[in-house]
């Protein structure tokens, strides 16, 4: 798998990869990683380019692009930090 690096480490850990400029990241890791304590990773490219990444598989050519992990696979993931923020809340109750 191809993006095994940005999978939780354990069952019943989440890890979030987010893609986008630096404050839209920043809104994501505030709101999403720092207030669940589920979420053991939170991994983040700040570089607006897609073409500077290689993750075939996840869906980043429109940005900001944000992923949700789960020791296996991607589990949710969103183009919206604030849908984001709302899909992961409602998935982790």
């Amino acid at each position: 798998m191809v993006y095994q690096e940005l999978r939780a480490d354990s069952e019943g850990e989440y890890a979030v990869f987010a893609i986008g400029e630096p404050d839209v990241v920043d809104f994501v890791e505030a709101e999403v990683y720092e207030e669940e304590t589920a979420i053991r990773v939170f991994r983040a490219n700040r570089d607006p380019d897609p073409d500077n990444l290689d993750y075939p598989g996840l869906d980043y050519e429109e940005l900001p692009a944000f992923f949700l992990f789960d020791h296996e696979e991607v589990i949710l993931e969103s183009h919206d930090p604030d849908d984001f923020d709302e899909q992961v809340q409602s998935y982790l109750e």
